[in-house]
C-alpha cells in the first residue's frame, strides 16, 4: 500500500453500494479503499488491523445503537476520521 494515499475503510450492509462508492473513490489517485465490511463491529476490527485514515460508515435503522458504537470508535481510534452516511430522512439523528 502506498503510504501517501488516504486509506479508507467502507462500512455498509449493502455490497452493491460499497462497490459503487469504492469505484468512485478509487478514480481519485490519492484514495485507496483498504477494507470493506457490513457492520460497525467490522469497522472496529479493521481499525485494529489497519492504519485507516477515514472510515465511511452507513448507519442502519437502529440509529441510536449505531451512533453509540460510533462514539466508542471515535474515543478508541482518535487518529482516524469517521464519516457517517445515512439514507434516513431525519435531519438530526442524535
Amino acid at each position: 500500500m502506498d503510504s501517501s494515499k488516504v486509506k479508507i475503510t467502507l462500512i455498509d450492509s449493502h455490497s452493491l453500494f460499497r462497490a459503487g462508492i469504492k469505484r468512485i473513490l478509487e478514480k481519485e489517485p490519492q484514495f485507496e479503499v483498504i477494507a470493506e465490511g457490513e457492520t460497525i463491529n467490522d469497522a472496529a476490527r479493521f481499525m485494529n488491523l489497519f492504519d485507516t485514515d477515514i472510515i465511511l460508515i452507513d448507519v442502519s435503522t437502529n440509529i441510536q445503537q449505531d451512533l453509540a458504537e460510533i462514539q466508542r470508535l471515535i474515543k478508541d481510534f482518535r487518529s482516524s476520521s469517521i464519516v457517517v452516511i445515512s439514507a434516513q430522512e431525519e435531519e438530526r439523528l442524535a
